[in-house]
């Protein structure tokens, strides 16, 4: 009898055995996996270091104190600057940008991907004298404000439109392209009277935007400083 189990039992349970040992490394492959799957959703940060880049016109009578939507301080440091919304001025000759809006919006982790979620906040940076309604400047769910253009007046003395510059993440835990960034529509006066230079304010690479601050005459409203704060995004 034991001739015939050394014979036929052990074959007969080899089978089985490599069964058991392949259910064991699948089950262990599907833990592996699923490790790896909960911390490929927790990878994306916004950074607490910070870096801002700076318009100036140069101009200083009636200078107000900085004016601003902070949306990693004001509402967490998962927000982050989705929108403007530009209002024109009310009867001037100058035409200009003379109430802004800005707008944050949380961002989460889904399946390692960093996106827009419900939750959004609005707030006034700044207004004068404006007419209604304005027009808003924003991004897409899965894209990041990257820098904004500001348009002048001949001069350079004060803001007639903006627009934003954004990326998405077109590759894997890396976001691009800053060299080209995408831009919205402007937004603000009248394009056709539009005949200034344009002034980039932007973020490093891998930097978004968390923050837009601006310093405007009292006297008339128009803006004169303008500062986009950035922090960066990473996947690690």
């Amino acid at each position: 009898m034991s001739n015939v189990l050394a014979r036929c039992g052990i074959p007969l349970l080899l089978p089985l055995l490599g069964a058991l040992t392949g259910a064991c490394a699948y089950s262990a492959e599907s833990s592996d996996e699923g490790d790896i799957a909960s911390a490929s959703q927790a990878l994306w940060e916004v950074g607490r270091d910070r870096e801002t880049d700076e318009w100036d016109s140069g101009m200083t009578n009636h200078l107000s104190a900085w004016q601003s939507i902070s949306c990693y301080s004001d509402f967490g440091d998962d927000y982050l600057l989705t929108g403007l919304k530009v209002f024109q001025d009310s009867g001037s000759s100058d035409q200009y940008i003379a109430r802004l809006v800005g707008e944050c919006s949380g961002y989460s982790n889904h399946h390692g991907i960093f996106t827009r979620d419900s939750r959004q906040e609005t707030e006034k940076i700044y207004a004068s004298n404006h007419k209604t309604p304005g027009t808003w400047a924003t991004i897409g769910h899965d894209e990041f404000v990257s820098g904004v253009t500001l348009t002048t007046d001949t001069w350079s003395d004060f803001v007639q439109q903006v627009r934003l510059e954004y990326v998405s993440e077109t590759n894997p835990g890396i976001l691009g392209s800053y060299n080209n960034p995408y831009a919205t529509a402007a937004v603000g006066v009248d394009p056709g009277v539009i005949i200034g230079p344009q002034k980039h304010l932007r973020c490093p690479d891998q930097y978004v935007a968390t923050a837009f601050d601006v310093k405007y005459d009292t006297t008339n409203g128009k803006v004169r400083r303008a500062k986009l704060t950035c922090r960066q995004l990473s996947d690690e």
